[in-house]
């Protein structure tokens, strides 16, 4: 629905908002193509690794061996990154952030805003009803931090390779300007 906005008024700035489950689920489908296409809609994916509307079940980021209801001998499946998954798929612009950081969220933002292509941001959030791993985001704290300053934003595989090695690493990880 973001490209058919953007087409048919090329002016509009415009937001495509999900979560972990249908951005990378349900709905995983389409980042493909609006990455490749590299429309210009910035599509924010919160990430608490839950799928916290349906009582707790794992979603596609879900740490292996998560244990919820819906899975008590622990989840099966390798958890899905979707920076990576961004990143491969041509997005020009990708950032990985952290939802108590309202700052560097406002920073990203504009630059994403600014950037003409698709601009993806990967936000970090906890669930607070049913994710065990980080319940608070005082936990989940503990675990990001900031890409290392030598981190050459223009460099795909630098990024592709942090992506994957560092995943609570936090910042722009790529941008393209073509």
């Amino acid at each position: 629905m973001s490209t058919g906005i953007k087409m048919a008024n090329p002016g509009l700035t415009v937001f495509a908002v999900g979560g972990d489950g249908d951005g990378l689920g349900i709905g995983g489908g389409h980042l493909p193509h609006i990455a490749r296409r590299d429309v210009d809609v910035n599509y924010l994916l919160f990430d608490n690794s839950i799928y916290g509307l349906t009582k707790g079940q794992p979603s596609p980021s879900s740490p292996l061996g998560t244990k919820t209801k819906a899975s008590p001998q622990g989840s099966t499946e390798a958890p899905l990154n979707g920076t990576l998954m961004a990143l491969s798929y041509g997005a020009s612009f990708v950032a990985r952030l952290f939802a108590g950081d309202p700052e560097s969220i406002t920073r990203a933002l504009i630059e994403g805003i600014q950037h003409k292509g698709f601009s993806f941001f990967h936000l970090y959030t906890s669930c607070v009803t049913f994710d065990k791993t980080f319940k608070t985001w005082d936990h989940l704290k503990e675990w990001v931090h900031p890409i290392p300053e030598n981190h050459d934003t223009s460099d795909l595989k630098q990024a592709m390779s942090l992506a994957l090695d560092d995943e609570f690493c936090l910042g722009l990880l790529y941008r393209r300007d073509d």
